[in-house]
This record gives structure tokens, sequence and C-alpha cells, in this order.
């Protein structure tokens, strides 16, 4: 928080700007307004397609998401589904994206003229409620952090198109309820684990333009694709 120009410090100066801070909000509430508004920095906010009501005095709950349908939050005023697909989302994805814990859908999907860049932080791993992840056509790179494991709760997973290298990691053996599964057209390399014969459910399932150098693991015969 020494940088005042990181968003981070900036999040914090907006959050203490609200006087009725402390009264209003439970401390819960206070992180995830936190979390978001450091999103909101990262990811070049002021430049999205659609920012209405964004960093406002409003609840968090009202602040623009493609999430209309499901809804924002849930009747405790937790965020639990984040969709900015095709809204111009750059920057970064910063780490207290971790702190939303009640999260089970994150989709931003890239475009239409901008792309998110820099790597998935492992904080993200922290998000253990998540069902469904969706952030393809961006320009993220680095590898998959092995922390993402721990969405034992995940249906849906869609990295494709980005530029991730390195190895899928063994931990993938804990998406028991994965029903689709792509991270098609990045560099990955390396064998294929044997632990995806753990996804069961799997109904579909993307690995086509990586550099994966290892045959298919017989595991996989374990799958009703």
């Amino acid at each position: 928080l020494s940088d005042p120009s990181s968003p981070q410090t900036m999040a914090l100066t907006w959050l203490l700007q609200d006087r009725r801070l402390a009264t209003n909000y439970s401390p819960q509430r206070i992180l995830q307004r936190y979390s978001m508004a450091t999103f909101y920095y990262a990811t070049q906010g002021d430049e999205w397609l659609a920012n209405d009501l964004w960093l406002s005095n409003g609840s968090e709950c009202d602040w623009f998401n493609k999430a209309s349908f499901l809804g924002a939050c849930n009747r405790n005023q937790e965020l639990v589904n984040l969709e900015l697909d095709q809204n111009n989302i750059a920057g970064s994805l910063p780490p207290e994206m971790g702190l939303l814990s009640s999260l089970e859908r994150l989709t931003l999907r890239g475009g239409p003229v901008s792309f998110l860049s820099g790597t998935i932080p492992s904080e993200l791993g922290l998000l253990t409620n998540l069902r469904v992840f969706y952030i393809r056509a961006n320009r993220l790179y680095g590898t998959l952090p092995p922390e993402l494991g721990m969405w034992t709760e995940l249906e849906e997973l869609d990295v494709s198109r980005n530029r991730i290298t390195g190895q899928l990691f063994s931990e993938i053996g804990n998406f028991r309820d994965v029903r689709f599964f792509d991270v098609s057209a990045n560099s990955l390399s390396g064998p294929i684990p044997s632990e995806l014969g753990n996804m069961k459910k799997c109904r579909k399932l993307f690995f086509e333009e990586n550099n994966f150098f290892s045959s298919i693991p017989s595991e996989v015969g374990h799958l009703t694709l």
C-alpha cells in the first residue's frame, strides 16, 4: 500500500471515504467492496464498455453485472455471480479477488477490443465455492496455479485461447463435478495428468492446440464423453 497509484491503495482510499462504512456494512461486506474496487482499478474500470454504478455509494450488488438473470448477490448481499464478458476488461486480475469467498460464477471473456493480461493469481484458489470459471479469449500467460485444485465444487472451466504455459497440475483430479473443461489454444506442455480420470462427470473436454507430448492417459477411459 506504499504506492499511491496501485489498485490496492486506490481501492482503500475510495473505501475509507465512506463515512458510513463501519455502521452500514459487516466486515465481510467491507472486504467484498474492497476486493471489487481493487478489481475495478486493476482492470481499468473507467475504460469498460459498461461500468454503471461501480464505485458508487450504493450496494455493490447493484453495480453493473451481466448476471442479471441469475442475480449478482444472494440474500445476504454476498456476491455470487460476476459476469463481465466482452466488456473491454483490461489490466490484470488482482490477488484480492480471492477475498470474494461466496463467488460461484466468474466469467470474463475478453474483448471486443481490450483483454486481460498477466497471470492467474494463486489466491483465486480461495474461491472454494466457485462452480463456473470462464476466462477465455484473453492474453493471460504463466501457469495454471495448482491452488485452483481447491475448487472442489467446480462444474465448468474455460481458459481457452490465452497464452498459458507449463503443465496441467495433478490437482485436476479434485474436479470430480466438472462437466465442461476447455484448456485449448494455449501453450500448455508436458504430460496430461492421469488424475484426469477422476472427472467422471465430464461430458466435454478440449485439449487441442497445445504442446502436450504424452499419449492420452488410459484413465480417460473412465470418462463418458
